[in-house]
């Protein structure tokens, strides 16, 4: 699983907003609390061995990621809904899922996302 790539690209976050700075704000407050909840679901869904429901959320954190700009947690999110549809297993969420946790963790706490953040309460 790829796992060295970029965290953050505002590019992406700003052709979905198409530039707007304000817009983008508000994108990524609602995405750090949408993507922290969504790996919640993920692991409760794991944790009931309801591998469809995984698949599905796995889908929606992609496709916030994308929005959002969050290129690492897009790339994991990705691989492991594409392998678990293929190998129909939890093996490796239930190997990966620490990595996808980090990546969440990473995007949020990246210094370019608190600075949108921050913009919007100003």
């Amino acid at each position: 699983m790829k796992k060295n790539c970029e965290i953050f690209n505002e590019q992406d976050l700003l052709v979905f907003t198409e530039g707007d700075r304000f817009l983008s704000s508000e994108v990524i407050r609602m995405g750090v609390q949408d993507l922290p909840d969504l790996f919640e679901k993920a692991r409760l869904f794991r944790k009931n061995n309801q591998l469809n429901h995984v698949i599905r959320t796995l889908h929606k954190i992609k496709g916030t990621a994308g929005s959002l700009g969050a290129v690492e947690v897009r790339v994991i999110s990705t691989e492991l809904e594409l392998t678990m549809k293929n190998s129909r297993s939890f093996d490796i969420f239930d190997r990966e899922e620490p990595l996808l946790r980090n990546a969440i963790d990473s995007y949020i706490g990246h210094d370019d996302v608190t600075r949108y953040l921050r913009e919007q309460n100003v």
